[in-house]
């Protein structure tokens, strides 16, 4: 696809180019969950588009339209794999692997210094040196 000048926008037929790729590559109608839903296990924040159409050009993710669509739209595209349609879309992100939320939270809060809780009775406060919360603000 070829930019236009100074401006942020694509040219016509660089845009119908890229439709008819995408249409050659999903020919076929088949069941299948929507693309967009199957690649928001990859936790980008946004739907990985230019990925998506990346990995449907270049092969490795295959697409199909959805057997109800009446036209073809980029929402319309289902993944009848969607596990090999995130890995083969994966492919063309900068982020390869998934987010280890869960592990980084874990280890944050396992070096962190326990923190007194209202609920703690004053005895457990003075024997472990916690202060005991002084009520309300």
């Amino acid at each position: 696809m070829q930019m236009l000048q100074e401006k942020v926008a694509y040219s016509r037929s660089s845009v119908e180019s890229m439709m008819e790729r995408i249409k050659a590559a999903a020919s076929t109608r088949a069941p299948g969950e929507k693309v967009a839903i199957a690649c928001s296990r990859i936790r980008t924040g946004t739907t990985p588009w230019a990925a998506i159409v990346t990995a449907i050009i270049q092969g490795d993710a295959r697409a199909a339209l959805d057997p109800q669509a009446e036209t073809l739209k980029l929402k319309q595209l289902v993944a009848p794999d969607p596990a090999a349609f995130v890995t083969g879309v994966r492919k063309h992100l900068k982020i390869q692997e998934e987010p280890a939320d869960i592990e980084w939270v874990s280890a944050a809060i396992s070096q962190a210094a326990p923190l007194p809780s209202p609920f703690q009775s004053e005895a457990y406060n003075e024997k472990n040196g916690s202060p005991t919360p002084s009520g309300p603000p």
